[in-house]
C-alpha cells in the first residue's frame, strides 16, 4: 500500500493541486484511518487522467452523493445502498467517485440511474493506481518526441502492462464491468 509520502514523491506533475482534507471533517466518517490520513495529509489530484476531478470539503466532497442524484430515478435498495456513500468527486462524463462507508471501497455511481461499479477496495489502492495509469500515460508519451494521442499509440504490451499493474495493486479493480476494466478496454477499441 502505498503512503501519502510515496506518493506525493512519485507523482511528477508538479503544477498538481491535491484536494485534502481537515481532520476535522473526517473525524466521525466511517472509513479506515489509513484512507483518513491520506485524505488529510497528501489528499487526491484535483484532476488527473483518465479525466477525473476530486472535490475539496467545501465544494461539496465528503458529502452525501444522494445529494447528487435524481431520487425519482433510484429504487428504494439502491437508494438503500447509495445511502452509504460520500462523494470524492466525478470523472469527465459526470459520473460520481464515492467512498463506501460500509465496505471502504471506492465505486463509481452512474448519475443517471444509481448504478454502482467498482473502483478500488480503498483510498490508498485509488491513488496507487491513479499514479499507475499516469506512469502509464508518461511511458508511451516519452516514447515520442512530440505530442501524441496515447489512445492510438498505446500498444497491446503497453495496455497488458498497465491491466497487470493495477490489479497486482488491486486484484478486483479490473474485474469485468469495474472502472478500471472499462478504462483499459478503451484503449482496445
Amino acid at each position: 500500500m502505498i503512503s501519502p509520502e510515496e506518493f506525493k514523491k512519485s507523482w511528477k506533475k508538479k503544477d498538481t493541486n491535491f484536494i485534502t482534507y481537515p481532520l476535522e471533517a473526517l473525524k466521525n466518517v466511517n472509513i479506515v484511518n489509513t484512507d483518513k490520513i491520506f485524505l488529510c495529509e497528501m489528499g487526491l489530484p484535483e484532476s488527473c487522467a483518465p479525466y477525473l476531478r476530486f472535490l475539496n470539503y467545501d465544494k461539496g466532497g465528503m458529502s452525501q452523493v444522494l445529494n447528487y442524484l435524481e431520487k425519482d430515478n433510484l429504487d428504494e435498495d439502491n437508494i438503500d445502498e447509495l445511502s452509504n456513500m460520500l462523494l470524492l468527486g466525478m470523472t469527465g462524463s459526470g459520473e460520481l467517485i464515492a467512498i463506501d462507508t460500509g465496505s471502504n471501497e471506492i465505486v463509481c455511481i452512474n448519475h443517471e440511474d444509481g448504478s454502482i461499479s467498482f473502483v478500488n477496495s480503498s483510498i490508498n489502492h485509488l491513488a496507487e493506481s491513479i499514479l499507475s495509469y499516469q506512469k502509464f500515460l508518461g511511458s508511451i508519451q516519452n516514447r515520442y518526441d512530440v505530442l501524441v494521442d496515447v489512445n492510438e499509440m498505446a500498444t497491446e504490451e503497453d495496455i497488458e502492462l498497465l491491466k497487470n499493474t493495477i490489479q497486482n495493486i488491486d486484484k478486483d479493480a479490473i474485474e469485468e464491468e469495474s472502472f478500471w476494466a472499462i478504462e483499459i478496454e478503451n484503449f482496445k477499441d
